[in-house]
């Protein structure tokens, strides 16, 4: 029997629009999908654009699933996985923040590596196709991208051996 549930229905959140938002934008409160295109340059952290308009669950992770380390501390958690279908899984890191691109980045490098570590030892790893996704919405500055570039570089290898994926650092998401 599983003991922890990333798919609880009660967290679930759905939508099947061309175009919506991941928003984390209240304090002590998990991560959700916003539907409203007037929210798109205010709350949205991350952008999916859903071409085909095909039915997306949304699932949060932060502050809704207990996940401890060894010593028994809350472990690093990512904002959520967006569950798409034929068991394809998006992991979200979502970041609303302009400096220390390599802080910021490598912080969240962690957070999805750690949720999926605890996701692994749950799920067997074969059943699912996964991606791992941060978004910033602050990713508007050139000098960003140079920064993100490098950081994409140096870490390709180091998260495809830790666990045998791709880490992408966009804002969109292209489904």
């Amino acid at each position: 029997m599983r003991t922890i549930d990333f798919f609880e229905e009660k967290n679930k959140q759905s939508t099947n629009q061309a175009l919506f938002g991941l928003c984390d934008d209240v304090e002590g409160q998990p991560a959700y999908i916003d539907t409203d295109l007037s929210n798109k340059n205010v709350k949205w952290i991350g952008i999916v654009k859903n071409q085909n308009e095909k039915q997306i669950l949304f699932y949060p992770v932060d502050h809704c699933v207990d996940l401890k380390t060894e010593d028994g501390k809350m472990a690093q958690r990512c904002e959520g996985i967006l569950y798409l279908s034929d068991n394809n899984l998006i992991f979200t890191e979502l970041k609303d923040r302009k400096i220390l691109p390599a802080v910021w980045l490598k912080d969240a490098q962690e957070q999805i590596i750690e949720t999926l570590s605890h996701f692994f030892k749950y799920y067997e790893s074969g059943t699912y196709k996964i991606k791992a996704w941060i978004c910033n919405k602050q990713l508007t500055n050139p000098n960003y991208y140079k920064q993100i570039n490098e950081f994409k570089e140096i870490t390709k290898e180091t998260f495809r051996l830790k666990k045998g994926l791709v880490l992408f650092v966009e804002r969109t998401i292209k489904i």
